[in-house]
């Protein structure tokens, strides 16, 4: 296995120390500085033989989460759930390894089988989901988590981003009553208003509350943490439209006005229409990043083929 960087192995000792003290944790330190390999070494820890570790994630990143288990050679064996539902259930049936990865959508397609299993450790990545209380996936997996007892990692490189509220949600579900029952947190930290259930944010409040969390989490800066990297290099790259591509780019345009000025869409009275009209400046934007986005045969877009000779300018290995 590769030697963790020095904040990576203050992010295990951190993890590990609060798990075995029964405390669950957030790991809150900015995107890109190697979050997952510290969590999956901590979950190794506590998933003893003969049980499973419950990892949860984005769609789009539970292959990214094999390939590390693979590249940092950690001692799992993992399972991608994924494929029909008929197909996931064999899968889950015949299942003999020790780290189960799914999306947070599958979370509720399966609540019974996973509250069968021997899960010892849920990780929660991307855990912004777990921010409302009434969200079905936040309840499926606080009961999952409930029944099996399991300790609990969570991972945001986006630390809460709206109201404390959302603060509330992730602490219950990691740390059950640590910031007191919800009626008596919203009382402290928001003003009485009569637009909202919950209020103004009283942001004189707001220091509290850090230092009520500090126990439970670990966020640093990436620029702290990684200084050798340089900053982030934003290069604006035209790209000229092929004349079949601009062509069916002018129809896809023409057609999107004509139905929004079938529905009305400068009414502002008219809902429906507004909608409408979101939905179809989106597709015209689904286009421009790739037409295979819309259905398009486009075997070639000059976008791609413009990124691929860029990177190969950049001799990348």
């Amino acid at each position: 296995m590769n030697e963790l960087l020095p904040h990576q192995k203050t992010a295990l000792e951190f993890i590990t120390s609060r798990l075995e003290n029964n405390i669950n944790v957030l790991l809150a330190d900015s995107a890109g500085t190697g979050k997952s390999l510290p969590a999956l070494l901590a979950a190794r820890k506590f998933t003893p033989t003969g049980k499973i570790c419950l990892w949860v994630t984005l769609a789009s990143l539970k292959l990214q989460l094999e390939n590390e288990v693979i590249k940092f050679n950690i001692p799992f064996k993992p399972l991608v759930l994924s494929g029909t539902k008929a197909k996931r259930k064999t899968a889950l049936s015949a299942f003999k390894g020790d780290l189960l990865v799914i999306n947070y959508e599958q979370i509720m397609l399966h609540p019974k089988e996973f509250s069968e299993m021997p899960i010892s450790v849920i990780v929660a990545d991307e855990c912004i989901r777990l921010g409302n209380m009434k969200n079905k996936s936040y309840k499926y997996l606080t009961s999952i988590a409930n029944i099996t007892k399991a300790k609990k990692i969570t991972l945001s490189g986006s630390p809460i981003v709206n109201l404390p509220l959302e603060a509330f949600s992730l602490f219950e579900y990691l740390n059950k009553g640590c910031l007191g029952n919800y009626w008596s947190f919203v009382s402290t930290y928001f003003a009485p208003s009569m637009w909202a259930k919950a209020g103004f944010v009283r942001t004189s409040k707001l220091p509290e509350l850090a230092s009520r969390l500090q126990p439970y989490y670990l966020r640093r800066e990436r620029e702290v943490l990684l200084p050798e990297l340089p900053d982030l290099i934003e290069q604006d790259l035209p790209v000229e439209l092929t004349p079949e591509e601009d062509k069916f780019y002018k129809m896809i345009r023409s057609e999107l006005l004509l139905e929004m000025k079938a529905a009305e869409i400068d009414n502002i009275d008219n809902p429906i229409g507004m909608q409408n009209g979101i939905v179809k400046f989106m597709r015209l934007r689904q286009y421009l990043v790739h037409p295979g986005l819309l259905g398009s045969a486009h075997q070639k877009f000059s976008k791609l083929e413009a990124l691929k000779e860029l990177l190969e300018s950049w001799d990348i290995k």
